[in-house]
């Protein structure tokens, strides 16, 4: 099973790492509130995965 708090801890820094956050949050919100969010989602929510799936066309997209 995935440990959802440390793929949100890996992705956060992946973002951070290669400076999208203006995409982050042209996409979901202001880098702090994400942050809190995406953590809250990992561990109560039902849009974990939705937050996955935009960080990762996010990701993929400035690595293409």
């Amino acid at each position: 099973m995935v440990d959802k708090l440390e793929l949100v801890e890996n992705l956060i820094k992946e973002i951070k790492f290669y400076g999208l956050e203006n995409e982050i949050e042209t996409e979901i919100s202001d880098m702090k509130s994400f942050e809190k969010e995406f953590f809250e989602e990992a561990i109560h929510g039902n849009y974990f995965w939705n937050y996955i799936s935009i960080v990762s066309k996010i990701l993929f997209e400035h690595l293409s």
